[in-house]
């Protein structure tokens, strides 16, 4: 992607700047997703220091590459998509599988291109998936620092919704409720809802989750 040639462009101008070479073919190879992973995955005061660092024109460039691939919040450990292979076999583990566990990534997982032996196993792993989705919104929503997602998906980051967008997506899910935002929306908001409401909210809120992660994904 364009935010992944971008960062790699400017980390790379940052190694030649600091005399630090980056190793580009042979076993080391990093490739520009895997560097925007890893940017995202950095402290703020190490991308502070980082753009310290680095030319004017260059630290505008991250800037602008850094915006548009989102900004980690405080609470990030039910990013899936962030998720290793240890952490998402734990996570597979506790869902009581009859068949054997595969070794997947939480990219793997929510682009479903993990095999399931049994039917009955893929639909335990997308309810869980889907309530995972679901508790790193409400994370988002009640976290000191929320996640900025890609700028590509912010439209579907409910935590980040302001009372228009409420009120549109109630509208749409046919409920008369006054809620002022998104944060709202996760959080208390639900005990607006009458008998069935929620569940229905729940049911659309989590689908748009899904859709959100995907999209940073491909972002």
């Amino acid at each position: 992607s364009i935010v992944a040639q971008l960062l790699l462009f400017a980390a790379i101008s940052l190694a030649h700047r600091a005399r630090r070479s980056v190793v580009l073919c042979g076993k080391g190879k990093m490739s520009a997703a895997e560097l925007k992973e890893m940017i995202s995955k950095m402290e703020h005061k190490d991308l502070k220091e980082m753009l310290s660092k680095m030319s004017d024109d260059h630290n505008t460039l991250l800037t602008k590459a850094l915006t548009l691939a989102g900004k980690p919040g405080s609470n990030m450990r039910r990013a899936i998509w962030l998720w290793n292979e240890d952490v998402c076999a734990e996570a597979l583990g506790e869902n009581e599988l009859e068949g054997e566990i595969p070794k997947c990534n939480g990219k793997q997982l929510l682009m479903e291109e993990v095999k399931f032996e049994k039917g009955d196993d893929q639909k335990k792993v997308d309810t869980m998936v889907k309530r995972v989705i679901q508790m790193f919104m409400e994370d988002q929503a009640q976290a000191e620092i929320p996640y900025v997602p890609p700028e590509s998906a912010k439209g579907r980051a409910v935590w980040m919704w302001n009372q228009d967008q409420v009120k549109e997506f109630l509208g749409e899910v046919e409920i008369e409720v006054d809620i002022a935002s998104g944060k709202e929306l996760l959080t208390d908001g639900r005990n607006k809802f009458k008998d069935g409401q929620d569940e229905k909210v729940q049911e659309v809120l989590g689908s748009i989750g899904k859709m959100l992660v995907q999209d940073i994904i491909m972002a």
